[in-house]
C-alpha cells in the first residue's frame, strides 16, 4: 500500500468509533475530495488550538469565552458539566441560561483521575459569587463521586441541585426499567 494512504487511514482510525474500514472509507473520500479535504485541514488546524476559559474551562480562541463575557446571561447560577459536548447540547437546546463550569472528566481513582486534575479550586471560586449550582452529571459511580467531592467541597456556601430523573415525556410504563421506576417514585412532583 501507498505509504501516504497507510499514514492516512492510520491517523483516521484513532479518531473514536472508527475502525479500519471506515478509517479507509473517510481516507479514499479525502482523497477524492481535495478541496473539502483541505477545508477540513484548515477547520482542525484552527480547532487544535482552541483553549480553555479561565473562568469556566469552556473552549474559546480567547482567554474567557463568549458565555463568560455575555452580560445577559444569569451569574447566580452555574451549571456543573464532565464534558463540552453536554454544554453545546444544552445551548443548543436553549433551557439554561446562567454559566457553565467544564469539569473535562470525573473522578475516578481507577482510571487516575483525582479532584486535583479536574481544577475545582476554580470551581470553588466561581461558586462564591453563585446562588446555586447545578450539578449535571452522569447517574455512575464517578459522577455520584465527583458530585459528593464538589459538595464536601462547597460545604454549604451555596444551594447545589441536579437535574431530575425518572420517567421519560411519551413513555410506556411497561418499558422502563427498575432504576429509573425508582427514580421516578423518588423524585414525584404534583400533577
Amino acid at each position: 500500500m501507498i505509504k501516504s494512504l497507510e499514514n492516512l487511514i492510520g491517523s483516521m482510525k484513532k479518531l473514536p468509533g472508527i475502525g479500519e474500514k471506515s478509517a479507509l472509507r473517510y481516507a479514499l473520500w479525502l482523497i477524492n475530495n481535495s478541496q473539502d479535504a483541505k477545508e477540513i485541514a484548515k477547520n482542525i488546524e484552527t480547532a487544535v488550538n482552541l483553549k480553555k476559559c479561565k473562568i469556566c474551562r469552556n473552549l474559546c480562541e480567547d482567554d474567557v469565552c463568549d458565555i463568560c463575557l455575555d452580560s445577559s446571561r444569569d451569574k447566580s447560577t452555574i451549571c456543573v458539566v464532565e464534558t463540552i459536548e453536554t454544554l453545546i447540547n444544552l445551548e443548543s437546546q436553549h433551557i439554561y441560561n446562567g454559566m457553565y463550569f467544564v469539569l473535562w472528566g470525573l473522578i475516578s481513582p481507577l482510571e487516575g483521575i483525582y479532584a486535583k486534575d479536574l481544577d475545582l479550586d476554580k470551581l470553588k471560586e466561581n461558586a462564591q459569587s453563585a446562588k446555586e449550582i447545578i450539578l449535571m452529571l452522569d447517574d455512575s459511580i464517578e459522577g455520584n463521586l465527583t458530585a459528593q467531592y464538589i459538595i464536601d467541597m462547597l460545604d454549604g456556601n451555596v444551594k447545589i441541585t441536579k437535574p431530575a430523573s425518572g420517567i421519560p415525556v411519551g413513555y410506556n410504563i411497561n418499558s422502563l426499567d427498575r432504576l429509573t421506576l425508582q427514580k421516578a417514585f423518588q423524585n414525584r412532583i404534583p400533577y
